[in-house]
């Protein structure tokens, strides 16, 4: 099975820890890192709130490109909080992959409570949208 792995890779006890067990499996894996793409003063504000510019616009066309040159059978994005609605429904269409989000943390939290760190009520947004997709 091939399965395209995108997420930021900032946490090895996540992401590599689940493509190593998927390599154990037998499963062939790409990994698709986004965290250098936020860098600077510009791109640290972009992580913290994701909003649409330029570290997002290369993100979403590059994990595109770099989906369809490997072909997937799966694409697994793991927190896709970068990620736009947009990307995905191409990422469908183009590759006929199943398309699965995954996310280990609670975005419908700022909307059911109000004691979250403020940042919080714009981080989960984009994501959000992303998941009827």
């Amino acid at each position: 099975m091939r399965i395209f792995l995108a997420r930021d890779w900032r946490w090895p006890i996540y992401e590599e820890a689940f493509a190593d067990a998927l390599l154990r499996l037998k499963a062939e894996i790409i990994r698709f890192s986004w965290k250098h793409y936020f860098h600077g003063p510009l791109g640290r504000l972009q992580s913290k709130f994701p909003i649409p510019g330029p570290s997002m616009r290369r993100l979403n066309r590059d994990l595109l490109k770099a989906a369809r040159n490997f072909d997937p059978e799966v694409i697994f994005v793991w927190r896709g909080t970068h990620v736009r609605s947009r990307a995905l429904r191409l990422l469908k269409k183009e590759t006929g992959a199943l398309l699965i989000s995954y996310n280990n943390a609670d975005p419908f939290g700022p909307r059911a409570r109000t004691q979250v760190q403020w940042h919080h009520h714009f981080f989960w947004r984009l994501y959000l949208k992303c998941v009827p997709v």
